[in-house]
């Protein structure tokens, strides 16, 4: 399975609002995005170049460029930049990172079963999740809600990873407004990362158990590690 950082999985939520001007860059803030862009263009040849015989070989590719560019995403996030800076450089890559989002989405609803999910005996647990993670970063949340009931029914069956569920049922949650229920995505306070609101807390630990997550404070601490003393 492709390993996904806690930064990849919180990005969307913890990305600068987008702007229809670009911000203003001060040389310390136009260097952190000429790094980050420096590594997203090297990561979308080495995709243009890759082989593609079916519509998931494109799907890869395209799922490889966005993991590249939200992996060098938190070279930016982990930096010494000022608030200010940082808050600029975060807008100006999300300015770049967002229409992709739109077009892999675009794609991934030309590829989708007429009926249900990907499953994981038919397509594979690396399709599976590639088809997961375009979603997991859609700016369509309609597809979100759409994804998520394809896969609910498939979960017995274990043709969908109980993890990836989790992650997604929590994202349309915060973004209908709704506390989350497996305690997965965090928001922006003060400039650290916290865990967003859960529904019966008391019991966030059960059901992230029973969807192969581990116990909340654990991911946490690590949520607490992201960036600078856990700065966004």
């Amino acid at each position: 399975m492709r390993r996904i950082a806690i930064l990849g999985l919180l990005i969307a939520a913890l990305a600068a609002p987008a702007s229809a001007d670009p911000p203003a860059l001060s040389p310390a803030a136009q260097k952190a995005v000429d790094l980050w862009r420096k590594e997203y263009a090297e990561a979308k040849a080495r995709a243009a170049a890759r082989s593609r015989t079916n519509p998931f070989d494109e799907l890869d590719a395209r799922v490889a460029v966005d993991q590249a560019g939200r992996s060098a995403l938190t070279t930016v996030l982990t930096s010494d930049l000022g608030t200010d800076d940082l808050a600029a450089a975060k807008t100006a890559i999300w300015a770049e990172l967002g229409p992709p989002d739109a077009e892999n989405s675009a794609f991934l609803k030309s590829i989708m079963p007429v009926e249900g999910w990907f499953r994981i005996s038919d397509v594979g647990r690396r399709a599976a999740m590639d088809a997961w993670l375009v979603v997991q970063h859609s700016p369509d949340q309609q597809l979100m809600r759409d994804a998520l009931a394809r896969m609910e029914p498939l979960l017995k069956d274990r043709e969908v990873d109980g993890q990836l569920y989790a992650l997604l049922f929590d994202r349309v949650a915060i973004f209908d407004g709704r506390k989350q229920r497996y305690g997965t995505q965090g928001a922006c306070e003060d400039h650290k990362v916290a865990i967003s609101p859960i529904e019966m807390p008391d019991t966030v630990d059960q059901r992230r158990s029973e969807a192969g997550l581990e116990p909340l404070a654990d991911y946490a601490r690590k949520l607490g590690g992201v960036g600078v003393g856990g700065r966004c």
